[in-house]
């Protein structure tokens, strides 16, 4: 009797017509439009929060594997995805080295601690915002309105701030007026630096 040989190896076992290259891609490329919109609420500062977070995550993703002598995985544009989606989600803002540390993170504790991309349990960069978002909670809850850069309250931080203004009885009577009394407090409905993609802070 002969003994069959097993290829012992971590998932997947069926492998699809789609490359981990083509789908990292395919989200970069969703990613865009609201990069965009980033780029024409906030001016120039999105962009530079952009381009830190990416090269920081690429840089920090080689540096790792140099280190470790593993098999150089940059190419795969998966660390280009973790940090576009980090500048995403934080603050228009944030100094230059919060993308700079948030991308280290993410890639440091939210993906190559546990044997990089589809071992890590927790979304990278949600990793890293929550690591900055508790280092730094004053600056990552400085927010600026669209097209300049003076500071401005979110409605949750209005609702926080003036309580009486958004009584249960006037949020129920109507959406209009909600937004009239926001309007009073001249509150802009953004949230962070990638308006479309996510409203996560208050």
């Amino acid at each position: 009797m002969e003994n069959t040989p097993y290829i012992v190896s971590m998932s997947p076992h069926l492998r699809g017509a789609h490359s981990i290259e083509r789908m990292m891609r395919t989200f970069i490329i969703g990613l865009i439009p609201a990069a965009m919109m980033a780029l024409y609420l906030f001016g120039i500062r999105s962009l530079i929060i952009m381009v830190l977070s990416m090269a920081t995550a690429v840089i920090v993703e080689v540096v790792i594997e140099r280190l470790t002598t593993q098999k150089l995985t940059y190419k795969d544009c998966h660390a280009i995805l973790t940090g576009f989606v980090l500048a995403l989600l934080l603050p228009p803002s944030v100094p230059w080295w919060i993308p700079v540390v948030g991308a280290s993170v993410a890639i440091i504790l939210g993906k190559m601690v546990f044997g990089g991309l589809g071992n890590y349990p927790f979304n990278p960069p949600l990793v890293a915002w929550v690591v900055v978002k508790l280092s730094w909670p004053e600056r990552m809850s400085l927010f600026v309105e669209p097209h300049t850069h003076s500071q401005a309250l979110t409605p949750l931080m209005a609702l926080k701030k003036t309580p009486a203004c958004f009584t249960p009885m006037r949020c129920v009577t109507s959406f209009w007026e909600t937004h009239q009394a926001l309007s009073e407090l001249s509150v802009p409905w953004q949230c962070s630096l990638g308006q479309p993609l996510s409203c996560i802070e208050g």
